[in-house]
């Protein structure tokens, strides 16, 4: 699964996505609205931040208006959807479906109309961005796009065997990638799965086009808890996951220039 999902973050790099979703971007509203956040932070503790990541503070915020959390559908006859039930999950069946990517179709019903709903679970980013619309995994992969496309180094993050995506952001202030979660509109936060969601973590992935990194350390204090978890629960050991990645990462560097393997071990050593 590490590879598909590398894979599949590599639209999120794009050159017609990126430009797609800068078009939407307020970038000079947002530009104002940092540089004024930033001119009024403290001197005591100006040193934390910068005017750059300030403006990143901003575009989460944005992104948070912008984007639209699919709890379920809406039935169109109904005021509200209190009267639309879950009834399963099928197979992609529609051109629309395959041309967006889609992995699954969760049907609904509204039991006051008798009318048959659905919402198509799309992993092509820009029926995403049509749509404006979803649950995490979309809601990250648009963020992590809005962020590329800022000029940020961003990269997706995913809570393996966990119900949950976000993304990170390479800061050059800090000098390492910070947790930042669209939906949450949270900033380096990267405990508040474990501690304030009670999230059981087994392993947290970042995927980037240059390479997948493993990044669990940074997302929980319970570390021993973890690796007995992976271990039990899902036959990883530390050896494994090492190879493994590896294995994936050699391939993707393989195509690589020599100053983007610099600067990937410029951040690998940071990350340390």
């Amino acid at each position: 699964r590490y590879s598909s999902l590398w894979e599949d973050c590599l639209q999120l790099y794009d050159e017609v996505n990126l430009a797609l979703a800068l078009s939407s971007v307020p970038e000079d509203r947002l530009k104002n609205e940092a540089k004024k956040n930033y001119e009024n932070i403290p001197e005591s503790v100006k040193k934390q931040t910068s005017e750059r990541d300030e403006l990143f503070k901003c575009l989460l915020k944005w992104f948070k208006d912008y984007f639209h959390w699919m709890n379920k559908p809406d039935c169109p006859f109904c005021t509200n959807n209190h009267k639309v039930v879950a009834t399963g999950v099928s197979q992609p069946y529609l051109p629309e479906h395959v041309e967006g990517k889609c992995s699954r179709v969760e049907t609904y019903k509204c039991t006051e109309h008798h009318l048959n709903l659905e919402f198509p679970r799309y992993n092509n980013i820009q029926v995403i961005l049509q749509n404006k619309t979803g649950r995490c995994g979309e809601w990250a992969k648009a963020f992590t796009l809005f962020a590329n496309s800022m000029g940020y180094r961003a990269r997706i993050t995913y809570a393996m065997f966990s119900d949950h995506v976000w993304t990170e952001v390479y800061s050059d202030h800090l000098k390492k990638w910070v947790h930042s979660d669209g939906c949450e509109n949270s900033y380096n936060n990267p405990l508040m799965y474990e501690t304030g969601w009670g999230k059981k973590i087994t392993q947290v992935v970042s995927y980037h086009k240059d390479r997948i990194t493993d990044v669990t350390r940074r997302y929980t204090r319970k570390i021993d808890e973890v690796t007995m978890r992976q271990k039990t629960e899902r036959n990883l050991s530390p050896q494994l996951i090492q190879s493994t990645f590896l294995l994936i990462n050699t391939k993707i560097r393989s195509s690589l220039d020599s100053d983007e393997l610099t600067l990937i071990e410029k951040e690998e050593k940071e990350e340390e």
